[in-house]
């Protein structure tokens, strides 16, 4: 069975179009490999390519992949059912090289697109570059992500713009994806110009960055031009969606550049969500309490959280709130603001009745994304991406690393990828590129492939989970007329300084034309949008009564392109010791948790564009834009979180919190005492200190933590614990404490479909969310303000088919609220968020209830039980015209490597 095909895998209409391939290449040019020490990695399903004509006719025809679509498979699935039989010996069986060039024995085709540029593709499928210079190298670049990667590429900048309605069609999908694009940036052309010219403030290494993108876009330009000219070549998206592909300028990249930002790099932005719900606690519980609730829930500051570095970073450490700063709305009163008008054409294009610079009134919206999701533009942005079949983890990613005198050769050992859900092809793409200057292999992503983004460079390697740090924030505008008197709910004035200010306002139209992906109705589209001081307008609302525009403050807004200093500095050699590195990083504004490692060093550093934000505000809670409460600076790079060889031996990150001290960002709610990392850091733990590592043990403590169950391993032991015996349900804990005992695994190493601990599996999904809903009903349980907070009980992207699983949930909230009934120590008990009554007895009796409901609804007999295993499978999304099966579950990087380096240049 196929599944998650999406918009962009518009397929039949290709059956007819069967053309001959094949051109000529230029004689094979062989760059000498020096590697120092064991580079390796895996992209599942395979590197993939454009796919022209006749290769998808013959995938539809008979199921025939074309070549390098899943020759990774194999390895990547295969892993997590041997993880006990992976030795150092075997690793290849598991990842490929990650090389320095290639073997004149796996060279699979070579090109020759300009002179003094070669093109070898191995027998992976993955281009190795090589340029007589830069620029050539550059050129070279461009040319070979664009033969692989085109249509994803143009899908992609049409996103970044906001415009991808205009590209494939007028769905209700494209729709709202264009509709959160102008909600998250909504940059003008000139505005995305402006980016570009903004890297020459960065002086030489600005100009050189242009130069590269200069050399970047001739590539992929001289790669459009043939295959636009030859039928055999143009990817087949193009002909089934009946478009043409255009060339490419330097504003694609910032477009390309804002998709990372907006789905992989920001952190924060829920003050808007947060204040409703506080509202609605206070509102159910009364004010002591509600408040009292919602502090509990953040989880801002809990000391049992697990963090990367040791030593303390302090950031956002809340300070006594001043209530003039705090501009929470006035209950019911919010609505998201929606920047697209949509007109159906009876008529000519253009004679829809928006006008530039209107403001579209709540009749006039399209509507389309869920309200609570428009609220935060960042939850929209990833939303939208999974409705046109772009679905990724809202936060992603692990590494592990181990210190030098832990191992046995005597160097570092890491272990690390990221995890951005699963395409075909994937959305990342391998490349290994060489000049003068110039050396890196590793993984990039299609339309700012100029460098490579994780991988390795002469000597040593990096990579990066999602830091989730907060450089956003909601502020409330408050509206002004400026002629005097009220203003109107819609007005496009605000207050800042004491004067009454207009927004920025614009509109942007085209006509959404009917494609084969796109069948709609044509349709006028507008694009208001409004903007001010502060950042886009995302909702409209009453405090106090008076009307005002809550906008999205992004510290990042107007500068996507800045990040590409780093990767500059990575690609270019001059990266050789972990200064270099921490300097290279910190021009990343994007929130990431950065891992290096070379012969001698493990390195950690947390990269992002941190606001210091006003005394007096709550960083939790919307404040006011009047320009009182403004930004103070940003964090300098010093006082960012980093550590090099922790004295412990070992470190690890998941998504977890930065480090001591580094509040979490009013965005996260799962920086309490249970958190993914620790299937990670248990077996680090437990394993390390004994020393004479090797890269087969980091291998197989990834790919063991890799399908187990976060509940299992941390929740389930104080749950029993709590419970004791009961003769009723004993056979039903047993099953559960059984499964405990052996890991607390989601797996079904013989592949009979079935999970090996199949009944424990089932009982812990079905009991899960009765368990939540009975220990918390007397709080939680009121209202609705389980609906009402923005958190769901488990993380929904396993079950969404995303594979990165148990980021999110209410995992702390059980385990600590058990504990504290139990009488164990606990660092910061909850206020309000108790176990049933917060006793002992209390606790246990709602506990044991809970269980009983969900042995009742799955029937007394065990072996009857089904844990629906496919209902994890991972989905691998179509972007274009290959599709491929759902692929058994397991929570792993999508692109990782394995890194010993062993010698320095």
């Amino acid at each position: 069975m196929l599944r998650r095909v999406s918009l962009l895998a518009v397929v039949a209409l290709l059956l007819s179009l069967g053309v001959p391939g094949g051109v000529g290449r230029a004689a094979p040019h062989q760059r000498a490999s020096d590697q120092y020490g064991l580079f390796l990695n895996i992209l599942p399903s395979g590197q993939g390519k454009s796919v022209n004509a006749e290769e998808a006719a013959l995938f539809e025809a008979t199921g025939q992949y074309p070549a390098h679509f899943i020759d990774q498979l194999g390895m990547y699935d295969s892993l997590p059912t041997q993880v006990d039989q992976v030795t150092d010996d075997n690793l290849t069986s598991y990842f490929k090289q990650e090389s320095f060039g290639v073997d004149p024995g796996s060279v699979e085709r070579t090109e020759t697109p300009k002179a003094g540029v070669t093109i070898q593709w191995d027998t992976f499928g993955v281009p190795h570059i090589t340029g007589d210079t830069r620029d050539d190298a550059m050129f070279g670049v461009g040319y070979a992500s664009a033969e692989d990667r085109l249509f994803m590429m143009d899908a992609l900048r049409y996103v970044g713009r906001g415009r991808l309605s205009e590209f494939t069609g007028p769905t209700e999908a494209n729709f709202a994806m264009d509709r959160a694009t102008y909600l998250a940036a909504g940059y003008s052309e000139d505005e995305l110009n402006a980016q570009v010219r903004r890297l020459l403030r960065y002086g030489a290494m600005g100009r050189q960055i242009l130069q590269d993108g200069r050399q970047y876009i001739a590539g992929i330009n001289q790669r459009v031009d043939e295959d636009v000219a030859d039928p055999n070549e143009l990817p087949a998206e193009y002909a089934a969606l009946q478009i043409v592909p255009q060339h490419w300028v330097p504003a694609d990249l910032v477009a390309v550049a804002i998709v990372i930002q907006a789905e992989f790099a920001g952190g924060g932005g829920n003050e808007l969500l947060n204040g409703q719900f506080l509202t609605d606690a206070r509102q159910t519980l009364g004010q002591g309490e509600g408040t009292a609730l919602f502090k509990d829930l953040r989880e801002r500051e809990d000391p049992e959280a697990p963090t990367t570095a040791d030593t303390p970073f302090p950031y956002e450490r809340q300070g006594p709130v001043n209530p003039a700063a705090v501009a929470v709305p006035d209950s019911g009163t919010v609505t998201p603001y929606d920047p697209l008008t949509l007109t159906p054409q009876t008529s000519a294009p253009g004679s829809g009745s928006g006008r530039s610079g209107a403001a579209p009134t709540a009749a006039r919206s399209s509507g389309g994304a869920p309200a609570a999701a428009r609220l935060s533009p960042s939850i929209a942005f990833r939303d939208a991406m999974a409705g046109i079949g772009l679905a990724m983890p809202r936060t992603e990613s692990n590494w592990l690393a181990v210190n030098a005198d832990r191992t046995r050769a005597g160097h570092p050992i890491a272990v690390m990828g990221p995890q951005v859900g699963y395409f075909i092809p994937q959305i990342l793409m391998d490349m290994d590129v060489h000049a003068p200057g110039l050396d890196a292999s590793g993984a990039t992503f299609p339309g700012v492939s100029l460098y490579v983004l994780l991988g390795r460079g002469s000597d040593f390697a990096w990579s990066a989970t999602s830091g989730e740090s907060d450089e956003i924030d909601v502020r409330a505008e408050k509206l002004c007329n400026p002629d005097g008197g009220d203003p109107s709910p819609d007005s496009t004035y605000y207050e800042f300084d004491g004067q009454c200010v207009a927004m920025y306002t614009r509109t942007d139209q085209w006509v959404s034309k009917p494609t084969p992906g796109g069948p709609g109705a044509p349709t006028l589209v507008q694009a208001n949008v409004q903007r001010t001081i502060h950042g886009p307008v995302i909702a409209r609302a009453d405090v106090g009564g008076a009307p005002v525009a809550y906008v999205s403050q992004r510290s990042t807004f107007g500068a996507e392109l800045d990040s590409s200093v780093s990767f500059y500095l990575l690609n270019s050699d001059a990266v050789h010791d972990v200064a270099s590195f921490d300097r290279a990083m910190s021009y990343e504004t994007g929130s990431f948790n950065w891992l290096y490692v070379d012969a001698t060093n493990v390195a950690y550093y947390h990269s992002g564009l941190y606001p210091v934000r006003a005394p007096g505000v709550d960083t939790d809670l919307p404040s006011w834009g009047s320009g009182q409460w403004e930004w103070r600076g940003v964090v300098p790079a010093s006082k960012h979180p980093q550590a090099v060889n922790p004295a412990k031996g070992w470190i690890d990150s998941w998504n977890n919190k930065a480090a001591p001290a580094w509040e979490a960002s009013d965005a996260n709610y799962n920086f309490g005492p249970v958190h993914r990392v620790q299937m990670l850091a248990s077996r680090l733990a437990q394993r390390v200190p004994q020393g004479d590592m090797t890269p087969a043990d980091m291998v197989r403590i990834m790919g063991d933590a890799a399908t187990v169950d976060l509940r299992g391993q941390e929740v389930l032991p104080a749950v029993l614990e709590a419970i004791g015996s009961d003769p009723s349900l004993q056979q039903y804990l047993d099953i559960l404490s059984s499964w405990v005992a052996s890991g607390a695994h989601r797996i079904d190493r013989n592949g009979d479909g079935q999970y090996d601990d199949q009944a424990a599996v089932a009982l812990m999904d079905t009991w899960w969310p009765t368990l939540i809903e009975t220990v918390f009903s007397s709080t939680m349980g009121q209202g609705d303000l389980f609906d009402a907070f923005p958190m769901a009980f488990d993380d929904e992207n396993r079950t969404a088919g995303l594979g990165s699983s148990f980021q999110d949930g209410y995992y702390g909230y059980v385990q600590k609220a058990v504990r504290m009934a139990t009488g164990q120590p606990v660092a910061q008990p909850y206020r309000v968020l108790l176990c049933a009554d917060g006793t002992a007895d209390g606790c246990r009796s709602a506990v044991l209830a809970s269980l009983q409901q969900a042995v009742d609804q799955l029937g007394p007999d065990p072996s009857t039980w089904d844990a629906n295993e496919a209902g994890d499978d991972i989905l691998y999304s179509a972007v274009g015209l290959i599709t491929l099966d759902p692929q058994p579950w397991q929570n792993r990087p999508t692109f990782q490597q394995v890194v010993q380096v062993s010698g320095h240049r």
